[in-house]
């Protein structure tokens, strides 16, 4: 005669065996998958001449804004950050996207290989000549605190840094707050932000925040190939231009 309680162990342990292949199944995934993110703006007083002159040439970013959903696509250490073509977008034109998209630091697709950020852009007022725009993530550090939420579940932590740039004589300085997930193991995150030990689920500037929509694990994500072009950071690329003035 079959021992009851042996039976109830056995059929017990045979239903378990889904849910446990579906934890390791999600853990082993967390390497690869795919992000939606919004974003919203921050008014800022003290922004740059070029962020303000953008703003104006688009005064209805911000009801624009309001549409957008950005795909960050990611497979280890590598990763491409693509505005999507949402339905809202379509009463728009063109250009009214691409000035918006741009006050919140996107113009083209944008991709991170090893803690570095890639965009295309070019080296000439005519634009004949493509070239890649790079930007190193961890530059400056960022400063891992204890502070913590959640974010869709995920526990984040926060991180902070601020970004000094000069244009013509002035200096300004951009604050930012990172929420990263260390659970997620990846050192990247929406636009050009990442160099974190685990991907950002939210960040903000003193211009945008950038916000987590939905995120999915799968194995079979397929980046597009980043362009074989000449690559320079934005001191180098300033250097470049002014030998056409």
């Amino acid at each position: 005669m079959i021992n009851i309680n042996i039976l109830y162990t056995v059929l017990f342990s045979v239903l378990l065996i889904p849910f446990i292949l579906r934890k390791e199944h999600i853990k082993q995934n967390k390497f690869s998958g795919y992000a939606y993110y919004i974003v919203k703006p921050i008014s800022d007083q003290s922004s740059d001449k070029t962020s303000n002159l953008v703003r104006d040439l688009e005064p209805f970013g911000d009801k624009i804004s309001e549409s957008f959903v950005f795909l960050l696509e990611f497979e280890k250490s590598n990763s491409q950050f693509t505005l999507t073509d949402a339905k809202g977008l379509q009463k728009f034109s063109e250009r009214s996207v691409s000035l918006a998209a741009i006050q919140y630091g996107y113009s083209d697709t944008i991709w991170q290989k090893d803690k570095i950020a890639y965009s295309k852009t070019y080296k000439d007022f005519e634009h004949k000549n493509p070239v890649l725009l790079k930007s190193y993530l961890d530059d400056p550090k960022w400063k891992i605190t204890s502070e913590k939420k959640n974010i869709d579940k995920f526990v984040c932590y926060k991180a902070t840094k601020t970004l000094i740039y000069k244009r013509g004589k002035k200096t300004f300085s951009i604050p930012m707050i990172a929420w990263f997930c260390p659970d997620i193991p990846v050192s990247i995150g929406p636009a050009e932000f990442g160099g974190l030990p685990g991907i950002i689920l939210e960040v903000q500037t003193n211009k945008y925040l950038y916000g987590l929509k939905s995120i999915h694990f799968k194995n079979d994500v397929k980046l597009i190939p980043m362009p074989s072009l000449s690559s320079y950071t934005e001191e180098e690329l300033i250097n470049q231009l002014s030998k056409f003035n």
